[in-house]
């Protein structure tokens, strides 16, 4: 599938959200072109979009992707953050996904010359890049 979990997705704000904007939970999956099974599914805990899928749900209920998740922590939060799934991100750089997922696991550091094309796809500044990549090589930041 490729997609990973948006394990820092908070249920309780999508709710809030949607209620707040007037929203019956048919018309808020409507808005964001997905099924009333699937919101449902989100608004219960069950599952969480996925990460190409936040912006679309986040739009519907009038916020940002990130008014719906916890603080980015990894490359890979910031990614979601983005609103790109892994393919979309290493196309975006021209690298593989492999490459994309070697990163995001700590498994392979960023090269200096990656480094800044990284951190503009992720919107992040150089700072937050490296805190993310030290994280993923499980050092504190």
């Amino acid at each position: 599938m490729g997609h990973r979990a948006l394990t820092s997705f908070r249920v309780d704000k999508l709710r809030k959200r949607r209620e707040a904007a007037g929203l019956s939970l048919r018309k808020a999956a409507e808005l964001a072109g997905v099924s009333t099974t699937a919101w449902a599914a989100w608004e219960r805990g069950r599952y969480a979009p996925r990460p190409d899928r936040l912006a679309a749900v986040a739009a519907a209920v009038g916020c940002q992707p990130a008014d719906l998740v916890g603080a980015a922590k990894t490359l890979a939060d910031y990614r979601i953050l983005a609103g790109l799934n892994r393919p979309q991100l290493a196309a975006r750089l021209g690298v593989t996904q492999q490459t994309v997922a070697q990163w995001e696991a700590g498994e392979m550091p960023v090269a200096p010359g990656r480094a800044a094309d990284l951190a503009s796809a992720l919107d992040i500044d150089a700072a937050g890049l490296a805190a993310a990549t030290l994280r993923a090589r499980g050092s504190p930041a």
